[in-house]
């Protein structure tokens, strides 16, 4: 296989445009890089590690963080509701974040399950969760280097998903509820967000309760579980003397949602292909590298990291017991979400607003309007295996 393209003459300004996902107090030991990577890349990819390991890590654990959490992937549909035109025989699919409040109900953003793309409350909607805690840790680490031109990339080791020990558990889920301004499925609270019902999911399974309030004039501690690829590609304009950078550039890390269109511009993203270099991992949130924890700023408002595809991920608080709530999903990136899939990692800093989420009213609304479905989805009568009622036991206007 192809050793990447040299960069040497500007690792010390070459980030990753969406981090490696490593703990804050993670450090490689030299033997770890050697040999991996190209002699001249190597810097390179320990400055995108250093950069990227301030913001999140890989999720391997069994906490119900990674239990209760999961994505949404589906087809990105024209506004007549055709399915967009594959690229070079790659699907374009969306993908999103959503998060159990019950064994069977989930919580995710409105926009992500918008028209044209779901079209009733009846299309079935696949529903992913990925166990990561087996595989090595450094495979993943190196899983996201590859080569080739667009949209035709290449891992240089093993994409993710082909790693040993990677697991997925896949489900079919319906839209209960979608709220808005328009187009909405019994809903009636103008705000983004959707409830989704997974029937097959087991009646025992992790889910995490709403908070029952989120003080947003202050300064309470939130963290981020989400789902997303993650690769090796620059953050800043790279040296134009080196092409397969600027394509990567071009192909990812800008992406302005609305140029030339909606379907055109996700074709020319390749965060946006069904891949296999585009193997979707968990993540999780990590404090600030001074031990400061990431937080709220104003109303609905975090210094959380995000990108494109971290819409409908849950933003969540800790009680008094240490216990995760759910404050409300992800929703999108001030002064970023428009030109960029990623702002640039190196951007962030304590206490600047970077990424927003649904108020926490709108999603109590929600289960209020869901009272029951979600009272017996939570406490079955018989303690095995359940098919719940479904959202029948709650009418909503």
């Amino acid at each position: 296989m192809s050793k990447p393209h040299p960069r040497a003459s500007r690792c010390s300004t070459l980030y990753a445009a969406f981090a490696i996902a490593m703990t804050t107090s993670a450090c490689a030991p030299d033997d770890e890089f050697e040999g991996a990577l190209a002699e001249e890349d190597e810097e390179a990819f320990r400055v995108h590690f250093d950069a990227m390991s301030n913001h999140f890590e890989y999720v391997q654990d069994d906490g119900v963080g990674a239990r209760a959490t999961a994505y949404l992937e589906l087809p990105i549909r024209t506004a007549a509701g055709v399915p967009a035109s594959p690229v070079d025989g790659l699907a374009v699919r969306g993908t999103c974040g959503v998060t159990f409040i019950s064994p069977h109900y989930a919580i995710t953003a409105a926009h992500c399950v918008a028209a044209p793309h779901v079209t009733s409350n009846q299309q079935q909607l696949n529903v992913s969760h990925v166990d990561i805690s087996e595989i090595d840790y450094w495979s993943l680490a190196f899983s996201s280097t590859f080569d080739g031109d667009f949209p035709n990339f290449e891992p240089l080791t093993q994409a993710a998903q082909d790693l040993p020990g990677y697991q997925k558990t896949s489900m079919q889920c319906t839209v209960s509820a979608r709220c808005g301004s328009s187009n909405t499925i019994s809903c009636a609270i103008n705000a983004d967000v959707a409830m989704l019902f997974c029937p097959t999911r087991p009646s025992n399974a992790s889910w995490i309760p709403i908070a029952s309030s989120d003080p947003w004039n202050g300064t309470g501690a939130v963290e981020m579980y989400w789902y997303h690829e993650v690769l090796f590609i620059p953050s800043e304009l790279p040296d134009v003397s080196y092409p397969p950078d600027l394509d990567r550039w071009t192909h990812y890390t800008m992406y302005n949602p609305a140029v030339p269109n909606e379907v055109e511009s996700k074709r020319n993203n390749f965060h946006y292909l069904a891949s296999p270099m585009n193997s979707i991992l968990p993540l999780h949130s990590v404090p600030w590298s001074g031990g400061t924890q990431r937080r709220r700023i104003g109303a609905g408002s975090t210094d959380l990291f995000g990108c494109h595809g971290s819409s409908g991920s849950g933003i969540f608080q800790r009680n008094a017991a240490n216990n995760l709530e759910l404050l409300g999903p992800a929703l999108g990136g001030p002064g970023w979400a428009g030109t960029r899939l990623c702002r640039d990692p190196g951007e962030y800093a304590p206490g600047v607003s970077r990424l927003t989420y649904t108020s926490n009213a709108s999603v109590r609304q929600l289960q209020t309007a869901y009272h029951w479905a979600l009272f017996w989805d939570r406490n079955p009568i018989v303690w095995q295996p359940w098919n719940p009622g479904g959202p029948v036991l709650d009418p909503t206007g």
